[in-house]
């Protein structure tokens, strides 16, 4: 995964481009992969954590009729986020 993470940041360095997480199950854990890479702070913007599907309503805008006819964990809903 590292590697693939130092192709991305590549691109984003290259581009001058920022990138922000949005997680949920994964618990932040793409953020801390991306923020342990030297230089982070170039391209790290920020990340959201939104576990709750309050957090991904009030945080990410995510549609609670989405939430709820297709449930937190699902694909519409990580594209949503």
């Amino acid at each position: 995964i590292q590697l693939k993470l130092k192709r991305v940041t590549a691109l984003l360095t290259t581009q001058q481009k920022l990138i922000c997480t949005a997680e949920s199950c994964t618990g932040g854990q793409l953020a801390m992969w991306l923020t342990e890479l030297a230089g982070s702070s170039d391209w790290f913007d920020c990340g959201f954590v939104t576990y709750s599907n309050a957090s991904k309503i009030n945080q990410l805008d995510v549609s609670p009729d989405l939430l709820a006819t297709q449930g937190a964990v699902s694909e519409p809903v990580a594209l949503a986020m």
